[in-house]
């Protein structure tokens, strides 16, 4: 169940002695209504997201796979990945291709070391590439 959303529940006859107990009726079934609604959409699509007690939001809850682009911009400025970030591998001619690049750019390239895997990072100008034969096995 979704968030509820553009839910306004008038306060008329809540909010002074004078207001009308029958019609108070309605307005706080409409509150009970919402409030059930709120409960129900948690950790669901469109809903709330529950903190754990101890403040934080339970990693095994967030999705393995992100389809579409995200911008992440923590106020530190820093974006701290804990665990592997799994890229798929483009092609050098595919990688040379691409436009809107910015420095800094990271990619991961089946074939631009000479027929080899690369890790492949754009300086502003050109992709280059440190080749994965290079690098000491764990």
């Amino acid at each position: 169940m979704a968030f509820p959303t553009g839910v306004v529940i008038p306060t008329t006859n809540l909010s002074t002695a004078a207001g009308d107990p029958s019609l108070a009726r309605a307005d706080l079934y409409t509150t009970v209504t919402a409030v059930n609604d709120i409960i129900a959409s948690a950790d669901q699509a469109s809903g709330m997201a529950m903190l754990s007690a101890l403040g934080k939001y339970d990693g095994a809850k967030l999705p393995t796979t992100i389809t579409s682009t995200s911008v992440m911009a923590p106020a530190s400025g820093v974006l701290t990945i804990q665990d592997i970030i799994r890229l798929t591998t483009i092609t050098a001619v595919d990688l040379t291709a691409r436009t809107g690049n910015a420095l800094g750019d990271i990619a991961i390239s089946n074939n631009a070391a000479g027929g080899n895997a690369a890790i492949c990072v754009y300086d502003g100008t050109n992709w280059r590439y440190l080749a994965m034969g290079n690098l000491t096995v764990v």
